[in-house]
């Protein structure tokens, strides 16, 4: 909510184009040859690298339970980027590019079609912003707030799925018989719950979630997207070996 206010405060922006020009990227060797860095990117660029670094960070999870190896959550960070630099160094340019989903209303799409006809010095992106309204997002699917224009810049090369929600962001008229939860069913979802895990306390991220069927398929549970949970590894086998799992308020 904090962003949302930052974002609106400034009727004009952040536009996309400053927000870009500020992302920084530092690394140094210290004299132990050991390198240290820091960086500060814009949301979507963030968001694609923490998208990156949590499905390789979810794959080393697996493997540290598997192979009983009792790495930190930072060291197995650390090895996930360290990977996936490895790996991008040998990847051709055509190599596929990152999954990024953005949550943008019509209303708010609409808004700025017609703020891009303009003169710039009239544009108004976000005064048609509100987090609280389906109708006023513009935001990552966890819910992170972007720019308008930046959302219209990544229409150009986007897929876009429709999706029509209440006023109390739940989901209408979507619901198929199938075996196993398609990925439109999941994705719908993750932007209902900001990409947050079902389970109460829970922060993982949403690269990390599994679709999880609230009433088991055992007790006939219906494969149905008002039977769906998004839920991490760790809290999906909790469920299945013990009790039920507190969920978000």
């Amino acid at each position: 909510m904090f962003a949302y206010r930052l974002t609106t405060s400034d009727q004009d922006g952040p536009e996309p184009d400053d927000e870009e020009a500020i992302n920084t990227f530092n690394v140094r060797r210290l004299p132990d040859g050991r390198v240290r860095g820091t960086f500060d990117l814009d949301p979507v660029t963030g968001e694609i690298v923490m998208q990156q670094i949590g499905v390789e960070e979810n794959a080393l999870f697996n493997e540290d339970q598997e192979n009983g190896i009792p790495r930190t959550v930072p060291q197995r960070r650390a090895k996930a980027f360290a990977n996936l630099v490895r790996r991008g160094a040998n990847r051709s340019t055509e190599s596929a590019k990152p999954l990024i989903h953005v949550v943008m209303s019509l209303k708010v799409l609409q808004n700025a079609i017609a703020q891009m006809a303009k003169d710039p010095q009239e544009q108004d992106f976000t005064s048609v912003l509100d987090p609280s309204d389906p109708d006023g997002r513009c935001e990552l699917i966890d819910g992170t707030p972007i720019h308008p224009k930046y959302a219209l810049v990544l229409l150009m090369q986007a897929r876009v799925r429709r999706q029509v929600l209440t006023a109390k962001n739940v989901t209408l008229e979507a619901s198929y018989e199938t075996r196993l939860f398609p990925d439109w069913m999941h994705y719908i979802r993750l932007v209902e719950s900001r990409g947050q895990c079902a389970a109460a306390g829970c922060d993982a991220h949403h690269s990390w979630l599994h679709k999880d069927h609230r009433q088991p398929r055992s007790k006939q549970g219906p494969t149905a997207l008002d039977n769906l949970d998004p839920l991490c590894r760790p809290d999906n086998h909790f469920k299945s070996d013990g009790p039920p799992l507190p969920g978000r308020s």
